[in-house]
């Protein structure tokens, strides 16, 4: 892609800057008494030779403009190919429909047994009600793969999980998933007004929880603002607060959070631990992936893949 852009940028803007030189060459000479054509009535001034130089690169930015749309259409073609791909190849299996659904009774519990999927053996462990747990572990050793799991997102290969004391399956998923709020590793925002995103009722104290009334506050409409898909307006680390806020105030039973304290300053950091552990001290149960040493300390059991 880049071979062809920079060719193709290369050959119109030579014959740009041969188009300008040339008109150079014309008005020097000219002047200079050597050239007597290609003026009307009289031979060419001082001022009008002037002119012609300053209009003559702008004259010749079609060519330029038009080097940057084939730039722009050759990044395009390059990446339409490998697009189509991706949406041809086969989707992991997601248990349940994806839809709304009355939430699956019984005291919280969730339960890994003997679980392997993609060749990664998961470690068995108990998560109740109230409890923490953090997963640590180096990029790719399946701690993303594990809160998909936990959430139905992902259908397991072999062993059990079981939520709420009943296996996991496509018929308890969508159930199941009533009593989650989940916080992505990557954050992206839908192009809704942002309080349209947070919830119904008022975020105020989800949005002071998760340190995030700041973020909002710098906003050009507040809360009516649009951000967008790629959440133009916010910083990483804004974006994961604003996550985080839409997970408190949603008020679920259990939080798979997944670095939630990536992209943050140390200080910021240190706030959204304390609001962390401030939801667990409330009643909430937290399933967290993080490479934080200082937030894998502070919840109650880490679980090292």
């Amino acid at each position: 892609v880049l071979r062809v852009a920079f060719l193709s940028s290369s050959v119109l803007e030579l014959f740009a800057a041969i188009g300008v030189a040339m008109m150079a060459v014309y008005v020097g000479f000219s002047l200079l008494g050597v050239l007597n054509f290609g003026t009307w009535s009289t031979g060419l001034s001082v001022g009008e030779g002037v002119f012609l130089l300053l209009v003559a690169p702008e004259f010749y930015q079609p060519l330029r403009d038009f080097a940057a749309a084939w730039h722009d259409r050759a990044a395009a073609t390059a990446v339409a190919a490998e697009i189509a791909e991706s949406e041809a190849a086969p989707r992991a299996a997601m248990l349940g429909q994806g839809g709304g659904a009355p939430a699956l009774p019984g005291p919280l519990c969730l339960e890994f047994a003997g679980v392997r999927i993609r060749g990664i053996a998961l470690p068995d462990f108990v998560l109740t009600e109230g409890r923490s747990i953090a997963i640590t572990g180096p990029s790719g050793s399946g701690k993303s793969t594990l809160l998909s799991l936990a959430s139905g997102l992902l259908a397991r290969q072999h062993g059990n999980i079981s939520v709420c004391r009943t296996n996991l399956c496509a018929q308890s998923a969508d159930a199941w998933r009533a009593r989650l709020a989940v916080m992505a590793q990557d954050v992206a925002l839908p192009d809704v007004t942002l309080s349209e995103w947070l919830g119904r009722g008022d975020p105020t104290d989800a949005l002071a929880r998760a340190q995030a009334v700041e973020v909002v506050a710098r906003l050009p409409d507040g809360l009516a603002t649009r951000l967008g898909a790629t959440g133009s307006g916010v910083s990483g680390g804004e974006a994961r607060r604003l996550c985080l806020a839409r997970a408190i105030h949603a008020r679920r039973d259990l939080i798979l959070a997944d670095e939630p304290t990536a992209d943050l300053d140390a200080e910021t950091a240190s706030k959204i631990i304390a609001a962390l552990k401030a939801l667990q001290a409330g009643g909430m149960t937290l399933l967290v992936a993080t490479h934080d040493r200082r937030l894998a300390d502070a919840l109650d059991r880490e679980i090292a893949l």
